[in-house]
């Protein structure tokens, strides 16, 4: 998820303190989530898209 989007979807759920976002940074997932998680992953989905457009694809994926 590029930056941008990734700070809209943290404000839009209310968390724009500063300090709030620097502890979801620190989370050993969110460290991974870009290296370890990523290599491990059968799926992956473009996360600039809605929320509700990959939620379909998501759904979809895990009915096949």
């Amino acid at each position: 998820m590029n930056e941008s989007t990734r700070k809209t979807r943290l404000a839009q759920r209310g968390l724009t303190d500063y300090e709030l976002r620097q502890q979801f940074e620190r989370h050993s997932t969110e460290a991974q989530v870009r290296t370890v998680l990523r290599g491990m992953a059968d799926f992956t989905v473009d996360s600039t898209r809605k929320i509700e457009e990959l939620v379909k694809e998501i759904v979809t994926w895990v009915q096949q």
